[in-house]
C-alpha cells in the first residue's frame, strides 16, 4: 500500500518479493504524466438527463401499449376457444 498518491512526474519504486525460499528485489520508475494525472469529474447536464428520462417514457409507454394488445389477443383466444 502507498502512504500517498504519487506525484505527477517519475517516481522510483522498489519492491521485495519473498517466498518461503527465496526473496528478490525488483526496482523500476513510475512515470505519471501530468495531463493524465488530472481528475475530470463528468457532471450530466439537465440535456442528457431529460433525454435519458424522455427515452425511458417511452420505453415505459412501448411496453405498455404491447402488453395491452397481447392481453387483448389472449382474451379473444380464450373467447374463441369457449
Amino acid at each position: 500500500m502507498l502512504d500517498a498518491e504519487p506525484k505527477p512526474g517519475v517516481t522510483a519504486i522498489t519492491a521485495t518479493v519473498s517466498t518461503a525460499t527465496e526473496s528478490d528485489l525488483l526496482a523500476g520508475e513510475l512515470d505519471i504524466d501530468e495531463a493524465a494525472h488530472a481528475e475530470v469529474a463528468h457532471v450530466h447536464g439537465t440535456k442528457e438527463w431529460a433525454v435519458w428520462i424522455g427515452s425511458a417514457l417511452a420505453a415505459l409507454i412501448a411496453l405498455g401499449l404491447l402488453a395491452r394488445r397481447l392481453i387483448g389477443a389472449r382474451a379473444l383466444r380464450a373467447e374463441g376457444a369457449a
